[in-house]
């Protein structure tokens, strides 16, 4: 496998506050932007929620009319999201799904 300057790629991987430990690399096409996180929500917003991902990092998610999502949203549900990186780094959601678990269990479509 070779990466070169440009090359999309989907990374996959914990995430401790200043680094991105890469367990599986993906190189592909994907729409410059575009973002897949996990977590937990740690508070509601007026449009959208706040994300902790490993325990390490929060993203403010936002949601719009335009936000797919699968049943209502609680603080402490463990959330995958979809979206797109906002020029202050918030997330706009696409979709939104509540997972069971938080296991990491790698049944998802990639």
């Amino acid at each position: 496998m070779y990466l070169d300057t440009g090359d999309h790629v989907t990374a996959r991987g914990s995430y401790d506050g200043m680094t991105l430990w890469v367990d599986k690399l993906k190189i592909g096409k994907r729409d410059d932007g575009e973002i897949e996180v996990e977590g937990r929500i740690q508070s509601l917003l007026a449009d959208g929620f706040v994300i902790t991902i490993q325990d390490a990092c929060d993203f403010i998610v936002l949601i719009d009319e335009n936000t797919e999502i699968d049943g209502a949203l609680m603080i402490g549900d463990f959330v995958e999201v979809e979206g797109m990186l906002t020029e202050d780094t918030a997330i706009l959601a696409f979709e939104v799904e509540i997972d069971d678990d938080d296991d990491d269990d790698d049944n998802d479509d990639d």
